[in-house]
This record gives structure tokens, sequence and C-alpha cells, in this order.
């Protein structure tokens, strides 16, 4: 290179496109132009953009030729550039980052393939509205047959560019595939597809529509049908358009999405839409080392509506901007937010049935819920349409139950439109369906402008609700997560009624990039000047965890790449496709093999310095020795606290005055760091001032406090971690500067005559020893004669009693009942015993802890790092792969010499349940003398969710599955299907796989086996539902789930 190339661009300011018209109306207002410059700084293998605010003519080109130098080991060329649009009253924000991945071996990035200019060629679609600089740059990928990832929030317009790449295939008469995560979302797109391009057909498990069309609309799951099939539709496809690729980070289904990814060929092009993540390059890197073509990257944080995020805590009269448009996080403001929060008093009767605190009203009162207070202040600010988040179908449903009282939200003509169009909806049921609950009680909650949204609905009524909120006849929806995965109906304001989701194994706060993709469901672009989103915390909510997902970045896009029978099997059958290939190839890979270097020169670095001068320790083994003494000490004074700490025996004894001993390495006002070690925090005795409930639980701590003991129940008092105690303690000189500044304070030497005293709120599980000595405190202890004197006497105890000032004893004084408490203060004091050595008493020892902790916490850290080291170096899966090829020779799927079988065959048909089992059934010949009501029946096993029915023997508890059958003839077909699943799980065990048979065998419930069997024999829908508690929505999913294995049968 010579010099900087210069490219001048120019844009169009858009700033005022979609003021005060909607989306079917097109708009007129004057546009002024602005421009702007980019200039090209040139580095070796990087092409960086800037821009600044000079006005010029459009530009042309320098041609230059890239020189050879060193590159990336997957990307022999790396070119970005940032795009901006400013408006006249300065910067819009438009603004994207535009980057291409080129393949290994491909050369240098062409400065063109940066440029929003494209071909001569009329557009293949043309739009009324001036288009955004990400959707310019896409558009010019496209025009480029050149693959993109578009990288934006919620309603940025992705699906401008989804609808390009179409218009585009269109043009050039090919075919092009959308694939979408779930059904709903494949539906809606075929509708507005069909409407925009006419030629469009449907592909999913439910439905096939116009399969020869030149766009097809599928699940990715058909995609992978095909393209193991080797459909001939394959061969004429030349763009494939992925919706909501972020779902690769699914635990379940996101491997489909890579093995679309590597099964489809080379010659075709992608379109990659995706909310925002911060690896979307990465990702782009391994596409173009995957199919040897270039892949851009159009990424942008800009959002056409911007969002003000608040916070309500439970019981306040108001909720605090936490979050401006800007995304600027207002530490001030959370923390009066947090402060806000009032306790909930605990009822006297647990409640049952999974009551969460705000899905109730209050316990002790007759007062409103905090929900229906904060959506009723909403809607009188005119912030509808709202919707609000909530987890669970019953969570949703007792929110909804709570607005009896709130106001019409619909006007007379409103109603009218609302009861024609459910009248309309509900005239493709039966008369006796029509009488169902959820319908009969659909009506007068739709009238009021109310509606619910969840998995449990019947399909009617979930589409039926979908269209009301589209048509803003729908002012107030309670919708679970679902709702905010691809389907675009955006509102002005969302509330979260709770931030904590079961995600399969346990209870678990949202996660950033969850909240992100939730709450961009506020703002609808062109109608609302920005979107409110607004989240409720309480007593229980941890606000360390919520204070980090407000501040926190989109989540990665991760691999999440598992090996399936299913998959394997096909890799087995089809020629082409070979499994080692499929791992080696996979994005799971790539980002384990990215890692290496930099885990190398880590582990290099740390091996380096271990064997250094500076990490010699002396007396090694006796400090090591003393070490471990000290951390076992910490271990059983831990579990110690877990009873003396419990509030039933302390706080009787939390007296002002008494001295209280703090556990070493505690932090005050927040958790502790207790190690035991010589660089703790040491803060020794204080005097105890007082003592409260707080409002809401410590910063880090879980659920249960530490002062939960095992077995025991906590009467009215409550745990541990919801009290705090304030100690007068010495601290270090700037304590007080410290504690403005808004840092924690540290202790001060037991000697040193310059220390300050303050009072600090110490966390009740952080009180390590309560001592029989109590002080007379004086009346005002503002002065720091008063804290002085104090300090003086505490002084002097320590001085009188030099052997250790007394204690309590857990059991004589503070009346602790534990069984094995005795047992673990002889274990304590047999430690104290060593500890008390002359050989570990000396200075020297103690002084070489710190150095020989960090020496430790190195080696643990080298150990990890080599073990991750080895194990991306290995043939990933090795292992795995091996006992899974034993698991289908044991089974018959395959021959000894990996010839597939009939067996093998039939588990390829099988990619939504288990295909071992469903073969092994086939192959059994359980179905033989079953009738088509058994068979039906028997198959809901397969399918079946935690389904309760009414009337089981004990709830379902201690009750054998087969017990619970009211069916006789069904007893004996679902206990050969058991058998058969306890011998899948067996040989899968003995090939040392993980696995757990009994919890495999409980996998396949019974909840469905008699409403499938009554159904099949003219049962009516209404009467099964008197049956059961479940959802009708559930139930006939999970009937519809159940029919291709009917079919394949």
């Amino acid at each position: 290179w010579t010099g900087p190339v210069s490219i001048e661009m120019d844009f169009v300011d858009d700033s005022e496109l979609f003021a005060g018209f909607g989306p079917s109306e097109p708009h007129d207002s004057a546009v002024e132009d602005a421009h702007v410059r980019k200039r090209a700084k040139v580095e070796p293998g990087r092409v960086m953009l800037s821009s600044d605010s000079s006005r010029t003519r459009p530009a042309k080109l320098s041609p230059s030729t890239a020189p050879a130098g060193s590159a990336p080991p997957t990307c022999a060329q790396h070119a970005s550039s940032d795009t901006s649009v400013p408006d006249s009253g300065g910067a819009s924000g438009k603004t994207c980052k535009h980057e291409v991945a080129m393949p290994p071996g491909a050369g240098a990035a062409d400065d063109g393939m940066l440029s929003l200019s494209h071909s001569e060629r009329k557009p293949a679609r043309e739009y009324k509205f001036e288009l955004d600089p990400f959707q310019k740059a896409a558009v010019a990928c496209i025009e480029r047959e050149e693959s993109v990832l578009v990288s934006a929030h919620t309603s940025a317009g992705k699906t401008v560019c989804a609808e390009y790449a179409i218009a585009v295939s269109l043009r050039d008469h090919q075919r092009v595939i959308y694939t979408s995560p779930i059904k709903a979302l494949s539906n809606q797109k075929y509708r507005e597809l069909s409407e925009s391009f006419g030629d469009v057909g449907l592909m999913t498990g439910d439905y096939t529509i116009n399969e020869n069309a030149s766009c097809l609309v599928m699940t990715t799951e058909i995609l992978r049908s095909m393209l193991y099939r080797g459909s001939e539709v394959m061969r004429e496809v030349k763009w494939v358009v992925f919706d909501e690729v972020h779902y690769m980070r699914d635990k379940e289904r996101g491997v489909v999405w890579e093995e679309v990814m590597i099964l489809l060929p080379h010659s075709v092009r992608y379109v990659f839409l995706s909310a925002t993540v911060p690896n979307a390059y990465q990702f782009a890197e391994w596409i173009a080392q995957l199919h040897a073509q270039p892949c851009h990257v159009v990424y942008t944080e800009y959002r056409p509506t911007p969002l003000q995020h608040f916070v309500f805590g439970a019981g306040s009269e108001g909720f605090h901007l936490v979050v401006d448009e800007h995304s600027t996080f207002r530490a001030a403001a959370f923390d009066k937010a947090a402060a806000s929060v009032k306790p909930r008093a605990r009822p006297k009767d647990k409640e049952k049935g999974g009551g969460r605190g705000r899905a109730k009203p209050d316990s002790r009162t007759n007062e409103p819920s905090d929900c229906f207070k904060l959506v009723r202040t909403v809607i009188s600010r005119g912030m509808e349409p709202l919707i609000v988040f909530a987890f669970g179908k019953r969570a949703v449903e007792g929110l909804a139950a709570q607005m009896g009282n709130l106001a019409e939200l619909t006007s007379a003509d409103e109603r009218a439109s609302i009861t024609a169009i459910f009248e309309n909806a509900i005239d493709t049921l039966s008369e006796d369906d029509k009488q169902l609950p959820q319908v009969t009680k659909m009506l007068p909650l739709l009238q009021r402008g109310i509606a619910v949204h969840h998995s449990g609905l019947l399909p009617l009524l979930k589409e039926l609700v979908e269209i009301l909120f589209q048509e803003n006849l729908i002012k107030l929806l309670f919708a679970t997560e679902t709702f905010a995965m691809g389907l675009n109906m955006p509102a002005k304001t969302v509330i979260f009624a709770d931030l904590s989701k079961f995600d399969g194994q346990a209870f678990r706060l949202l996660s950033s990039g969850e909240y992100i993709q939730m709450s961009g469901r506020a703002g609808r672009r062109g109608l609302d000047e920005r979107g409110t989103v607004i989240t409720m915390i309480d007593e229980k909510t941890d606000l360390a965890q919520v204070k980090e997902m407000l501040r926190g970045e989109a989540d990665k896009l991760s691999s999440r790449f598992h090996l399936s029978y299913n998959m394997l099997l096909n890799c087995v059958r089809v020629e082409t496709a070979d499994i080692e290939q499929l791992i080696a190839k996979s994005f799971y890979t790539f980002q384990l093999q990215r890692e290496l270097p930099d885990l190398e020169a880590k582990h290099r670095a740390l091996a380096a310095s271990l064997t250094s001068p500076d990490m010699s320790v002396p007396q090694e083994a006796a400090v090591a020795e003393l070490n471990a003494l000290l951390g076992a000490e910490t271990a059983l004074r831990a579990e110690l606290r877990a009873h003396t700490c419990n509030p039933r025996h302390a706080l009787p004894f939390l007296q002002s005055g008494r001295l209280a001993r703090l556990v070493r390495g505690a932090l005050v006002d927040g958790g502790g760091d207790e190690d035991g070690g010589g660089d703790a925090l040491e803060w020794g005795w204080g005097a105890i001032v007082a003592f409260r409930r707080r409002a809401s639980r410590p910063e880090g701590t879980s659920a249960k406090g530490a002062g939960a003991v095992k077995g025991e129940k906590l009467s009215g008092v409550g745990e541990a971690s919801e009290y705090v105690v304030d100690v007068l303690l010495r601290c270090a000189r700037g304590a007080e500067d410290a504690v403005c500044a808004g840092k924690a304070p540290v202790p001060s030497a037991a000697d040193d005559e310059g220390a300050e005293v303050h009072v600090l709120t110490v966390p009740l599980p952080q009180i390590d020893s309560l001592s029989s000595v109590k002080l007379s405190m004086p009346k005002d202890l503002r002065s720091s004669d008063g804290r002085f004197a104090v300090l003086k006497v505490l002084r002097e105890v320590e001085r009188r009693f030099a052997e250790g000032v007394p204690l309590l004893h857990p059991v004589d004084d503070l009346k602790c009942t534990a069984e094995a408490l005795p047992k673990l203060l002889r274990k304590l004091e047999s430690l104290q015993s060593r500890l008390a050595e002359d050989r570990l008493r000396e200075g020297s020892l103690r002084d070489a802890l710190p150095l020989l902790r960090r020496k430790l916490q190195m080696y643990d850290e080298e150990r990890a790092l080599r073990k991750q080291i080895k194990a991306t170096r290995a043939v990933l899966m090795r292992d795995e792969l091996k006992g899974m090829r034993r698991v289908l020779r044991r089974l018959g799927h395959v021959s000894e010499d990996g010839v597939i079988g009939n067996m093998g065959r039939v588990a390829c048909e099988v990619s939504t349940s288990d295909e071992l089992l469903i073969t092994e059934l086939v192959f059994a010949g359980l179905f033989q003398a079953l009738t088509p009501p058994e068979l039906a029946a028997l198959l809901s096993c397969l399918v079946a969710e935690h389904t309760p029915v009414r009337g089981a023997k004990g709830g379902g508890k201690d009750v054998e599955p087969v017990a619970q059958i009211r069916t006789p003839t069904m007893r004996e077909p679902v206990e050969r299907l058991r058998g058969l699943a306890r011998r899948v799980a067996t040989v899968v065990q003995e090939a040392k796989l993980p696995v757990d048979v009994d919890e495999y065998v409980n996998r396949f419930g019974v909840g469905l086996v008699d409403l499938v069997f009554e159904w099949c024999h003219g049962a009516k829908f209404a009467e099964l539902m008197e049956k059961t508690d479940a959802y009708e929505g559930s139930i006939i999913r999970m009937m519809h789930r159940s029919l291709p294995y009917v079919w394949l049968h």
C-alpha cells in the first residue's frame, strides 16, 4: 500500500420516516440528505474504516492490491467499517459495523466488499421508506451473492434483509428456504411472505402447503430431514434464511442448526438473522471456513425506539428509572429502588400450589397485589398496550385473575369487534367444545381488553389472541417467554412480574441475553417515542444478579453441539456424511480450536511463574500442613455457624453491648470471602449495637440463607440471611472516607493506636462467635468520644482475658439441639489443639501462608489449563462416540462391520422422540395385537409431559405409574414398554455412558393413556378435561406430537 484509500458514501437521514404513520401507511415527509465520508486506514490483514462528518460528493474507490501478509489461521482477511448517519440535530445513532470474514487461502478482502454500492441492475425489491445503514449494507451483500449475518435488536427491521434475499431469488428464478425455530413463527412468516410474494409454500410437522413453491418456509428440523434424505429440492436452492439464529444456544434443539449448516452444500448462500450477539464475527469466521465463501457481519446496536428501564420495589408507591434511553445505568436510582422494597409478612400457613409472592394479593390484607397496582398506574399514564411477562402457565393465569377490579380498557366499538372476531373464530369448534371452561372464560376477559398467552391455550385461542393483539384490540397481555420468540408483536410497555425461571433443572434468574430479548418487545417503531420496561423486585430478589442482568451484554452465540443416535445412524446410512467430519466441522470444535493458542500461552506463562524463585516457599511442608488444618477449621466453623446463627438460637443473645467476633475475611455490608488465611480481613472482637430484619436478601446469597439448617424449619423468625447486625468495630484510618466513596472499610491492627471506631452493618451469618461478656454501651454513639470509650473498655477485656474471651456455648447457652452438634464440637476441639502446637505457632509459618496459597491456586489453574488443552487437541467426543456405537451394535441397529440394518433405518425416521425405544417397540411386535385406540394410548407415553390426573391414588406419589392407569387393557402394554425402556437404559449404562436407569424409564409418563384411549372411543373433549388438571392446549399439543408415531407404525 502507498497510502490510505478514501471511500466516500452517500446516506439519507431517515430519523423522521416513521413518525406519525403505521406500518401500512406510506410516508411523504421531506427528508434532508446528509452525507458521511469514510476514510480507510489500512493495516496488514485488516481494513478499518473511520468516519467523519464532512459533506462531499460520492467518490470512487481507488484500485489497490492488498499486500501478502500473515493472517489468522481461519480467516485470510478481516475487513470492517463503521457506518453512521447523522440527523439535522446531531447523531441519530443509526450506526452499523460492517465486517467480512474471508475463507482460508482466499486472499485479501476486496475493498468493494465493504461498499454499499452494488450492480446497476434494478433492485429486486423497492421500499417506500429509506433503508437504515445496516439494511443497506445487508442488501449490498445479497446483491453480490455473498452470505451475511445481520445482528440487530428486536424490531430493528431485520426482516427487510430476509425479504430482499427472497426477492433476489425469485428475480433470478432460484429457490429459497426460510427457516425458523418454532412452528408458530413459521406459520406467521408463511402468511406474511404469501401476501408479499405469492409463490410461497409451508413445510412443518403439522402442515405441507405448496411444497413446489419457489420460496419454502419450514422449521429447521424439516430442513435437516431433507438434507439427510437427499431431497431434490436442495439442488435448486440458492439462498437459505435462518431466522432467530441465536436459537443455536438452545440446549436441546440448538444442535439441529449446526447440523443443517454443516450439511448444506457450498453453493448455497446464507442470510442469518440474529439478536445482538457479541461474538457475531466469530460465527461468520466459522461459516467462511466451513463453506469456503466470504461471510459478512452487519451489526448494529441501534434501536428504532429507545428503551427506558425502571425497577419497581414490592410494596412501594412508584418505580425508578435505572437505565435511560442512552443505556446509561443509574446506580443511585437502583439503590433507591432496592431500598423501597417493603418486606412481606410471612403467612401463618404456607401457601400451597406453587404460588409466588407477586402472583397473589397480599396475604395479610385485602389490598390489591403489587402487580395490579403497577398495571393500574401504567394504564392511567397512557402507557398501554403492555405485556406482562411471567414464567409458568399458572403464574400467567393467576396474574390475569388479579385484574378483576381493573376498569375496562376497550371502547364499545372495540368490544363489538372483539366479540365478532371471537364468535367467527370459535365457529369451527363443536357445540361441546364451545362450552370448555377455557373458551367460556376467554370472551369476558377479551372484551375488557385483557388476554393471556401461553402454551396451555387451545391453538385456536392462542392464534386468536395474537390476531387481536396485532389489531390493538388487546391492551393488556399476560404472556410467557415464548411470546418474545420471533413473533413480531411489540407493545408500548413491558413488565417483568418475575425474574426467576425454571430451565428444566433448577430455578434461575434470567440471563442478560434473555432479558434483552424479552424487553425488546417494548416500543413500537413509528408509534412510540420510547419504550418502557419495568422490572418488579421483592425482598427475595437477588439484587446483585438483577444489577448484572440490567448492565450485562447479550449472551454469546455458543455451540450446543452434542451427539445423538439419530445423527449417528443418519451418517451411517448416508454415504456422503461422516460423523467424525460432522464433529470436526462443528461450531463447537471451531470455538475450542480458536481458544487453543490463548490457552497454550496462558499455560506457558503459569508454568514459568511456578518455577520462578519468587514462588519458593520456606518450610513448605510445614506451611502446607498449617494451611490444610486452617482450611479444615474454616469448614468446621462454617458448619457450626449454620447452627449458631440460626435466628431462633441467636436472636435472644444479640443484645446491645454483647461482644461478637466476625468471621475471618468478612466484608461488612456484603458477602464474605472467608478462607481462613493470614491475608484475610481479621476484624477481631466488636460490640453489638442492634440488629434488624432487612427488606431484601443480601447480594450474592441464595434463597436458603446461611442460617438454614438442614432438617430444621424456621417458624416465623425467618432465615439468618434476612438479618443484619450493627456492630461497633475497629477500622483502619480513612474508613469514613472509604464508606463515603462507596468502598468497604478494612480493619485495623489490634494494637493500632490510630484506629477509628465505627458502627458497621454485618450480615448475621458473618458473626462467627458470641461472647458471654457484655459491655455497658453509651446512649449516643454518634460522637467519637462515645465510640472510643467503648474501644477502651474492649481493649481492657481483651487484656484481662489474654487466653481468649469467654464464648457462649452452642449447646449449653444457645440451646442448639442438633444431633450432629456434639460430634462437630469434638472435631473442632481436636483440630484447634493441633493448631496450638508450638511447631505450628511460629510466626514465619503464618507469614508464608499467603505465598503458599497463591502457589496452590496457580497449580490448580495450571492443571485445569493442561486438561483443557489436552481435551481440545484430542479427538473430540471420542469416548462418547465409541460408547454410542457399542450401544447401536448391542441393540442391532448396525452390524459388527458398521453396516446399518433395518432397525437402524427405522430409527433414522425418528427425530423428535427417543429413537432407540420406539425402534424396540416396533421390532418387539408390541403393536401387532393392539387396536388403534390402544396403539394411540400407548404411544402417548412417548410424548407425555407431567399430566396430573384427578383421582389418581395418592396423587401419583409412591404409586407405581402403571397402577395409576384406569383402563385395564392398557396396563400390560405400558408395563412392556417400561420393560423395554429399562433394557435400553441398561445397554446404555453398560456402554459406560452416563444414564440413570430409573430416571430414564420414568421419562415416559402415563398421564395421557386413559385420556387418549377414551377420546379414540368417542369421548367428548370436555368430558376428558374434567378428568385432568392439565391445560387444554397442552393435551392437544401432546396428542398432536404422538400422531407421527401412529403413522409410522
